[in-house]
């Protein structure tokens, strides 16, 4: 499975959840070893952090609560608010809106609205790495605009290997015959 799979999704759409839960079952015979606890009293070994869907402080503390996670994390919120972390620990009802792309004539293709909205997210951590503002409301054209340059980057136009012509690179130079 993946994270858009809904075997790794749990309560309140968090991902991951339920599986941190059997992985914590699973390696809690290794937690009381001796090597464990000889590394510190106050931390058990090894540690188990949850990331993916967690949209308030209260899913958080929950699943640390549990004892489902010793860590959670923020991925996706970060990419359109950098500042997601101050606002949460400031008010802990505060809940996280995110964005999802939905392609209107498509009525079921869940992988292809996952895709995009994927792309558009990568396409946000791109703009932040610019110096640039996150854009807060997806949409569809511009999307799929980025989603076409980033296959073209990745899968037909490799400027350090070209496909046509026959070229080199020295020193981060592009060298065309």
């Amino acid at each position: 499975g993946n994270f858009e799979d809904a075997i790794f999704i749990g309560e309140g759409g968090v991902f991951f959840g339920s599986f941190a839960e059997r992985v914590r079952d699973r390696i809690q015979h290794i937690r009381q070893s001796s090597a464990a606890t000889a590394l510190s009293s106050d931390i058990q070994v090894p540690l188990i952090m949850v990331t993916g869907g967690f949209r308030s402080a209260s899913e958080m503390e929950s699943t640390v609560e549990k004892g489902n996670a010793d860590i959670v994390a923020l991925g996706r919120p970060l990419c359109i608010d950098p500042n997601v972390s101050a606002k949460i620990l400031a008010d802990p009802r505060y809940q996280i809106e995110m964005p999802i792309i939905r392609i209107p004539f498509s009525s079921r293709n869940a992988m292809l609205d996952s895709s995009l909205t994927s792309i558009w997210y990568q396409r946000q951590i791109d703009l932040l790495s610019q110096g640039k503002q996150p854009e807060t409301n997806p949409q569809i054209l511009v999307t799929l605009f980025w989603y076409i340059v980033m296959f073209l980057r990745l899968y037909v136009w490799d400027w350090k290997n070209p496909m046509w012509g026959s070229a080199l690179v020295e020193d981060g130079d592009l060298k065309v015959d």
